[in-house]
């Protein structure tokens, strides 16, 4: 595997365990400014990693905050889902059976809710780390 993907992993599924391992982390990445800080040293150190990859030193931070943003954004849309009694799952629920009596169906997935990291967020990174490969491939 290439080291960008490998350095692109790693992240998101450190980020994905974080958010799962403390309620309300994903809330407190997106709303406060500063726990970033509490991690730059290893965003320094991915980010290096990627930059000996092809990556400019922009792009390679660039795509650490897109996995990041990525995986911390599924996270807390997922957290509506797993709580059936949340307002939003019941609007939701209304609105099934509202569209069902006038004949009309939400496609599977809708109800489908990932409850890994693989099923969650795990296409959508490789999809961002084979854009960031061909990049960096068409620029060598």
């Amino acid at each position: 595997a290439r080291a960008e993907g490998w350095t692109l992993r790693q992240c998101a599924r450190m980020t994905w365990d974080l958010c799962e391992a403390h309620e309300g982390f994903a809330m407190t990445l997106l709303t406060f400014p500063y726990p970033q800080t509490h991690i730059a040293s290893h965003l320094r150190a991915m980010a290096a990693q990627l930059e000996t990859a092809g990556l400019t030193a922009e792009l390679a931070m660039l795509a650490l905050d897109f996995v990041g943003d990525t995986v911390v954004s599924m996270h807390m849309a997922l957290g509506n889902y797993r709580d059936e009694n949340s307002a939003g799952m019941r609007a939701a629920r209304a609105r099934i059976e509202a569209e069902r009596g006038i004949g009309g169906e939400l496609p599977p997935m809708v109800w489908e809710v990932p409850s890994t990291y693989e099923d969650a967020v795990g296409q959508k990174i490789e999809i961002i780390i084979r854009g960031l490969e061909t990049l960096v491939a068409s620029r060598a």
